[in-house]
């Protein structure tokens, strides 16, 4: 309902790009909700307005959103489409945030239809971006996709390194979610190693910031 007036206010302005930007929040409520056909029709819509306008971080920004949803419902071959226009705009444009968070999705499409192998490589190119931008929350979340691949290899070893980093980060920037994310790596990965009560620290630490975060 916010964002319905937001549109309204904007549109009666004549100010495109705040329309182009509400329906794209749009979408990502109705994303959150699990309304996907209408999270598409929303960031369909935006990303029309945001070319006409010749706004590409606004077109990129939509794409991954898009590709997101995309791969959500079952389409990874979509999404993976709409993360290599992604790309091509970012690679024109410079805009390395946008490339940075296209890499990562493409990783996850990979690493859900099990192309362990190109899922890795993506990931360590949107941790390259993300470090070399000084991307922070970005970092840490691109080292706990790389721990996941460490273990799913059965290097516990690189997962502790991974993880490790990651928690560094997340202290300090204050990400209590990614956080609590890490945490729970990290009980699992102690769990399996044998060590319960690392194990249970992590647990602990990690239940009591998710309920904090609810």
């Amino acid at each position: 309902e916010h964002y319905n007036r937001s549109f309204a206010i904007y549109e009666k302005l004549g100010y495109r790009t705040g329309m182009a930007s509400t329906l794209g929040n749009i979408g990502i409520v109705h994303r959150i909700l699990g309304d996907y056909s209408h999270a598409l029709d929303a960031y369909r819509k935006s990303l029309e307005m945001f070319e006409s306008m010749e706004d590409m971080r606004g077109v990129a920004n939509t794409l991954i959103n898009m590709g997101a949803s995309l791969n959500t419902i079952g389409d990874p071959d979509e999404a993976l489409a709409c993360y290599r226009r992604v790309l091509v705009i970012c690679e024109k444009t410079g805009y390395k945030p946008g490339m940075a968070a296209a890499f990562q999705d493409m990783g996850a499409v990979y690493r859900e239809g099990g192309d362990d192998s190109k899922a890795l490589t993506y990931f360590q190119r949107s941790l390259a971006i993300r470090e070399e931008i000084g991307f922070k929350p970005g970092i840490a979340s691109a080292m706990n996709n790389l721990a996941d691949m460490a273990v799913s290899a059965g290097d516990g070893e690189k997962a502790m390194g991974y993880l490790r980093r990651s928690l560094a980060v997340c202290e300090e920037i204050g990400d209590e979610n990614e956080r609590a994310g890490t945490e729970t790596r990290l009980c699992h990965l102690y769990r399996a190693r044998g060590i319960p009560k690392e194990a249970m620290e992590y647990g602990k630490n990690a239940l009591a910031r998710s309920k904090r975060l609810r």
